[in-house]
């Protein structure tokens, strides 16, 4: 079971942001696709959070918002993306 906490975990994160996302959306399968869109995002962040080290104060805080943008970016255009597709 431990193999697959993570499956279940990101089925479970999805399930929970769609349901947020469905007061911003038509439809279930529009949020669902929003809530897909985003996580590339996330699990951008949750992988690289662990590599930054505060020995260093300042470099730690420079890479934590090198990070933060990246994140940033790669989430407006995910869902600039998925903007144009549901618009169009």
């Amino acid at each position: 079971m431990k193999k697959y906490f993570n499956i279940v975990y990101w089925a479970f994160v999805i399930l929970m942001l769609s349901g947020v996302f469905m007061s911003t959306t038509k439809n279930y399968s529009s949020s669902l696709l929003l809530t897909v869109a985003i996580l590339p995002g996330v699990i951008f962040a949750k992988f690289f959070l662990g590599d930054i080290s505060f020995t260093n104060r300042w470099r730690g805080i420079y890479h934590l918002i090198c990070l933060a943008m990246v994140v940033l970016l790669v989430e407006y255009l995910s869902i600039l993306f998925v903007d144009l597709y549901l618009v169009s």
